[in-house]
């Protein structure tokens, strides 16, 4: 695992759950233990435009997307461990404690 992404997920433990739930809002699935965040970002591809002006157009809405699925142990309300943490590195490591 790449150690920014590794110091992103570790960042979380000992947080409180209400901080987590500020910071990404209620989770897409819950467990016994553990809670699941996704979130998915557009990223913008660029276009060629019409009209013969050779132009380039960015933020076209069929851009590819990134995706970051996020599991955190929570227990007595406290981050305990950080479970998995699966998709494009690079979009994930935003999700880190600030």
């Amino acid at each position: 695992m790449d150690s920014e992404l590794a110091a992103a997920r570790e960042s979380w433990r000992g947080a409180t759950y209400d901080e987590v739930v500020a910071a990404w809002g209620p989770p897409a699935r819950s467990a016994r233990d553990s809670q699941t965040w996704v979130s998915d970002d557009r990223v913008p591809r660029a276009e060629r435009s019409g009209g013969g002006t050779g132009g380039v157009i960015f933020g076209a809405p069929e851009g590819a997307a990134a995706r970051c699925e996020r599991t955190l142990v929570v227990q007595n309300a406290r981050v305990v461990r950080a479970g998995e943490w699966s998709g494009a590195p690079a979009f994930c490591k935003r999700f880190a404690r600030r």
